[in-house]
């Protein structure tokens, strides 16, 4: 009987599509990872301080103390260009209705 020597078989290269599939993940990994540093330096500071003042966010409100240091501070203004006493009617228009809502 005679013996053959086995066949070798060449090492399996990744085909071109594989290659598409892995570049496609790796664009992918890095997009979400520069969305989620775009994230964490850009918008969060600014939604989180969104129309106040450098000298609004940095200013100790009553409360500050009771919330731990790794909290999240948000700061929110709006400025209004007008006086106080045209101001005040709206803003206590706006309150009232919570209140009567749970009178019912």
């Amino acid at each position: 009987m005679r013996t053959f020597a086995p066949i070798s078989r060449p090492r399996a290269v990744p085909s071109i599509a594989c290659m598409s599939n892995i570049r496609r993940w790796a664009a992918s990994a890095a997009l979400a990872v520069g969305a989620a540093t775009m994230y964490r330096r850009v918008v969060r500071p600014w939604m989180y301080a969104w129309g106040a003042r450098a000298d609004e966010v940095d200013v100790v409100l009553t409360g500050d103390d009771l919330v731990s240091a790794s909290t999240p501070r948000t700061t929110r203004a709006v400025s209004i260009d007008a006086s106080i006493e045209a101001v005040w009617p709206w803003l206590v228009q706006i309150g009232e209705r919570p209140r009567r809502l749970l009178q019912l």
